[in-house]
This record gives structure tokens, sequence and C-alpha cells, in this order.
């Protein structure tokens, strides 16, 4: 049970390998079980050989680096955790030599080395630590006896095959993983666009103007900011369609949509609410300014075509429905009074 709830604690592996406190975590935590497994070899029986007050120092090094990077994980720069973890293979080799009876224990600890580097430093940085790591390994094997008739030149270049190929594997299939996550983020980002704009005009649709709208509500509540919003229609669009047909009908649209987002300010959202109707959402616009830039929208018309404004100013207490309601009632004022117009409700 807490194995499962440290694993769902976890981010996602494309968000984990950049997260620098996560790799801070994980190394703190295997600093911890590094000290722990020191501490079972002492406590345990073993040959009178081994130097337990250095395998004791060296303990207490891990469990303080370990606690170390569990608790300022948030304040440490990449540079530091190159170190530290550089540190953790010269912590093991430094067991191999003070406990050189019982040398096979320790080298297991070059596994996490090798997952830990070849999933968070990526490829290069890998095998810069897995070089660290056999270097100090082969000195620390040089200065021990041999042991069980095995020579350190056989132990070091059986350990180092192992290593490489445990490198180049957890690598590859990072680098799998990695180029998985790209293509699923990559769609994910293509399936919101689409969700949130108009295959048509290219611009936001119902859903993200609503979203907008409520977000800029909120936003103008807290500022004492002034927004307005502007509801436009295309004038004669269903007998435009009738006369021209509905791929001309699409190609006023889309023309409008491109001629009137080149006249409105860069801060606010156009979109086509449905059918021949547009949303145009004003943050901190004050009146007269959403006037002027409806305005310079309708004579932005394209293909001779005119279009009706309806405005309203967002008022304490407004919702997205209300505040719709009102700047879609001037509209249908617009419309009544002749079309080709802009009212202010």
């Amino acid at each position: 049970m807490v194995v499962r709830n440290f694993l769902a604690t976890l981010p996602d592996p494309g968000v984990a390998r950049t997260d620098q406190r996560l790799l801070a975590r994980v190394a703190g935590i295997l600093y911890v079980c590094g000290s722990l497994l020191v501490g079972m070899v002492i406590l345990l029986p073993h040959p009178a050989s081994v130097d337990d007050r250095a395998l004791l120092i060296i303990m207490a090094v891990a469990a303080t680096v370990g606690g170390g990077l569990l608790a300022y994980r948030r304040t440490l720069p990449k540079a530091a955790l190159h170190g530290v973890v550089g540190l953790g293979s010269l912590l093991i080799c430094l067991c191999i030599y003070f406990a050189a009876a019982v040398v096979a224990i320790f080298p297991s600890m070059f596994v996490w080395v090798v997952l830990l580097t070849a999933y968070f430093f990526g490829g290069r940085g890998a095998m810069a630590h897995l070089a660290w790591l056999l270097i100090v390994y082969g000195l620390a094997l040089a200065l021990t006896q041999e042991q069980g008739g095995i020579s350190p030149v056989t132990r070091w270049v059986v350990t180092a095959f192992v290593l490489s190929i445990a490198a180049l594997v957890t690598s590859w299939l990072v680098s799998g993983l990695r180029k998985q996550i790209a293509a699923r983020e990559a769609l994910e980002s293509e399936l919101r666009h689409l969700a949130l704009h108009d295959p048509l005009t290219g611009l936001a649709n119902r859903r993200l103007a609503e979203e907008e709208l409520g977000r800029e509500l909120a936003r103008a509540s807290r500022d004492a900011s002034t927004l307005c919003l502007a509801v436009v229609d295309i004038d004669g669009f269903k007998s435009y369609n009738d006369a021209h047909g509905h791929a001309a009908g699409d190609r006023l649209l889309k023309a409008s949509a491109g001629a009137w987002r080149r006249v409105v300010r860069a801060g606010d959202l156009i979109s086509r609410y449905g059918g021949d109707e547009f949303v145009v959402v004003l943050p901190a616009c004050p009146l007269a300014e959403a006037e002027a830039v409806i305005e310079r929208l309708r004579h932005a018309s394209p293909l001779e075509t005119t279009c009706s404004a309806g405005v309203a100013p967002a008022v304490p207490g407004d919702s997205v429905d209300s505040l719709l309601a009102r700047a879609d009632a001037a509209l249908y004022e617009a419309k009544r009074g002749g079309r080709d117009s802009l009212v202010v409700s």
C-alpha cells in the first residue's frame, strides 16, 4: 500500500524527466536506501575484516545527503544534482573499498545510478556518469584484495559490460517514451484546438468564447475594470447564401473572420458563435473605445456586405448569460432599426 501510494504521487513520465524536484526526490530516496543497505551490512553477520567505523561514517553521510535532498529539493540547481549523483557513485566505491571481504554486495547499487542518470540526464549525461562510476570503481578494485579467485580486472570488465548495456537500453527506452509522449501531447493539443475553434473560420467557437467571457468577467470584478461585449451579425446572410450558394456563403464567413480579426485589438477575442453570428469580447475596454473598435470592424466587412452589432458593457452582478442577452438584445434593435448599424445596450 505504501509503495502504491508513493507511485500515485509521481507525475507523468514525460513531465518527470525534466522535473528537477523529482530528480532530487528520487536521488534522496536512493541515498536513504543506500544508507539502510550499509546499515544492514554492519548489523548482519560479516567478516571481521570489514571496517565498520568507515561504513558507519559513509552511512551517516548518505543519510544526511538523502535527508537534505528530500528537504531542500525545490532549491537545488541541476549542476548540484549532477554533483550529488557523482558523490553517490563515489560513496558506493568507498563502501567496496572498506568492505573488501563483501565486495560483491555493494556494486548492485550501481544499477540505481545507471537507471537514475539514463532517465533524467539523457544519453550524454548518463554516459558521463557511467564513465565516472567505472573510474572510481576501478580504483576501488585496484586497492582491494582479490576475492574468491576472481581478479579485479574481471570484476571491472563484467560490471562495466552489464552497466553499459543497462544504460544503453534504459536510454533507448526513455527516448522511445519521450517520442510517444511528444506525439500524444501534439495530438491532445490538436484535439483541444479543434474542440475550441471553428473549423471554417479558425476563430474561437462558442465554448471558448463563453469560457473566456467568464474569465474576463471575474477579472473585471477583481480589477474594477470595464469589460464590453459585442454581438455581430452579417446582414442578409441567408439571402446571400440563397443567391450565391453555400460555398460562397462559407467564403464570406471566412473573409469576414479574416478582415475583422485584423481590426480588433490584440487582446480582444472574436469568435464565431453560430451561423453568421459572431461575438467579440473586449476586456479592459471603456464603452467609447468598444464602440470605436466595433465600428472599425463593421466598416471592414468584405465583399460589399454590411453587418449589424450590439454592444453591452458589463455591470456588477453580470453573468455570462445576462451579458450575452443584453448584447444580443442590442443587436436585435440594430436589426429592427434597418440593419447596418451599431446599438449600445
